[in-house]
């Protein structure tokens, strides 16, 4: 479960400067951002989900919309939920042939 108060300081972290935290490696206040996935392109902007691990170890899942053109906005949802969420580990199994 996500502790209130550090979604508190995330909320206000992200209302300060969001982009403090949009890439992998990037940290803020014992925030530190783990994973990024890029939506697909629309017309003007992109959805970007992110993962930042809490200080207290906790995964949370938020996301903004990115620009596209050097005129394009990058906008946050102020109001947006977290989500908890867990790494899960996935094997996958691929097959190749070779000529024999």
């Amino acid at each position: 479960m996500i502790n209130p108060t550090e979604e508190a300081q995330l909320r206000e972290i992200l209302a300060d400067d969001y982009v403090a935290l949009v890439a992998v490696g990037d940290e803020a206040d014992g925030f530190e951002t783990v994973s990024r996935e890029d939506g697909d392109n629309r017309r003007w902007s992109k959805y970007v989900t992110l993962v930042t691990k809490s200080p207290s170890g906790v995964f949370i899942q938020w996301g903004y919309d990115e620009g596209l053109t050097e005129y394009g906005e990058n906008e946050i949802d102020e109001s947006q939920k977290f989500v908890e969420v867990k790494p899960v580990t996935r094997t996958i199994i691929v097959t190749e042939w070779a000529k024999v």
